[in-house]
């Protein structure tokens, strides 16, 4: 499974978003969490969300600018295999990882011209 994040725009002011672009940023759900969890923002069961888009720019730049000069850690691979045999393998991610990301949900927003929500799902 993997999250995908796209610019809509409201529909209706609350809940329905009408589709303007993908951002062609993709991530597996793990390491979306882990993006999403360093800027703050709540898990939720279905790893989907929205927020106004330069709301969302300002927050990814915030923590950009509070982590200058400071690397995520890297996360190291790992197997575990499970007491009836299921096998689950973490990938890690390289040290930087989290800041890279942050810093493309940052800038694809701005880019944009139009959508005023950015959302996830």
């Amino acid at each position: 499974m993997s999250v995908s994040f796209y610019l809509g725009n409201l529909k209706d002011g609350v809940t329905t978003i009408d589709f303007v672009k993908d951002l062609d940023i993709d991530m597996s759900n793990g390491k979306a969490r882990m993006v999403l969890n360093a800027l703050g923002i709540p898990d939720t069961d279905d790893r989907c969300g929205q927020m106004d888009r330069v709301q969302f720019a300002n927050l990814c730049a915030s923590w950009l600018q509070q982590h200058i000069g400071r690397r995520s850690a890297k996360i190291e691979e790992s197997v575990t295999r499970g007491a009836f045999g299921a096998t689950f393998i973490d990938c890690g991610v390289p040290e930087g990882y989290i800041n890279q990301r942050i810093r493309q949900l940052s800038e694809a927003p701005r880019a944009a011209d139009d959508g005023n929500v950015i959302y996830w799902a």
